[in-house]
C-alpha cells in the first residue's frame, strides 16, 4: 500500500468515525408558520385553521405570541436527551414572543415520544408552571388518551391563552394579579425552567 492510498485509508476511517457525531449534532425544525407547525400530521386541516384564527387573534387583541408545534420525536432532529431541552431549545431558535416581555408560548406535543410541554418565557412568574400542569392534565391529556390529538390540542390551546394571561407595566415587568398571588402558595416544588411538562407514555 503506497503513501497516497494509506492516506486516503486513513481520510475515510476518519469520516467514518466522526460520521455518528455529526448525525446526533441539534438542529430544529425550521417554522412554516408563525402560529401552527403540524409537522406529525396529528391536526386535521378544519381544526388547524381555527386554531391559526385564534392564535392570530390573541396575537393581535394581547400581542401574545403563542406557537403550536406537533412533531413524532426528538430524536429526529438530534441529541437532546429529554424533551426539556428540545422544547427550551427550540423555543430560543424560533425567538417565540416579544423579546422585551418574554412572554412567548411554546405548545410542543411529541407524539412518539408520548410527550408534551408547555414552554413559557422568562416574563412569566413561576406560578404559572402550575397553571400549565393543570390545563396539560385537565384538558389536553383526556383527548390524548382517546388518541384524538386535534381535540387535545384545540382544548388546551383555548384554556392555555385562557390561563397564561399578564399583564404588564410601562417598564415591561409582569405586574402580579392578586390571584396570581394567592396561586403562589401551591406551586409544585418542580423548578420552573421554561415551562412546565407532562409525561402520558403508558396513558395510550
Amino acid at each position: 500500500m503506497n503513501f497516497l492510498t494509506k492516506s486516503l485509508f486513513a481520510a475515510c476511517v476518519a469520516l467514518c468515525l466522526t460520521a455518528p457525531a455529526f448525525s446526533q449534532a441539534q438542529t430544529y425544525p425550521d417554522h412554516r408558520s408563525l402560529y401552527v407547525n403540524d409537522f406529525a400530521d396529528l391536526i386535521d386541516p378544519e381544526t388547524e385553521s381555527r386554531l391559526d384564527a385564534i392564535l392570530r387573534q390573541a396575537k393581535t387583541d394581547r400581542d401574545v405570541e403563542a406557537t403550536i408545534v406537533t412533531i413524532d420525536s426528538r430524536t429526529d432532529y438530534g441529541s437532546s436527551p429529554t424533551l426539556k431541552d428540545f422544547a427550551t431549545g427550540l423555543f430560543n431558535a424560533w425567538g417565540i414572543g416579544n423579546a422585551d416581555r418574554n412572554d412567548g408560548i411554546l405548545i410542543l406535543v411529541a407524539r412518539s415520544d408520548r410527550e408534551m410541554r408547555i414552554v413559557l418565557g422568562d416574563g412569566y412568574p413561576p406560578v404559572f408552571d402550575d397553571r400549565a400542569k393543570r390545563v396539560i392534565d385537565h384538558h389536553f391529556l383526556p383527548a390524548f388518551k382517546k388518541d384524538d390529538y386535534s381535540a387535545g390540542i384545540e382544548a388546551g390551546t383555548l384554556e392555555t391563552l385562557k390561563r397564561m394571561q399578564l399583564e404588564f407595566g410601562a417598564d415591561n415587568r409582569p405586574t402580579f394579579l392578586s390571584r396570581a398571588k394567592n396561586e403562589s402558595q401551591n406551586v409544585y416544588d418542580n423548578a420552573r425552567s421554561g415551562g412546565f411538562w407532562a409525561w402520558f407514555a403508558g396513558l395510550l
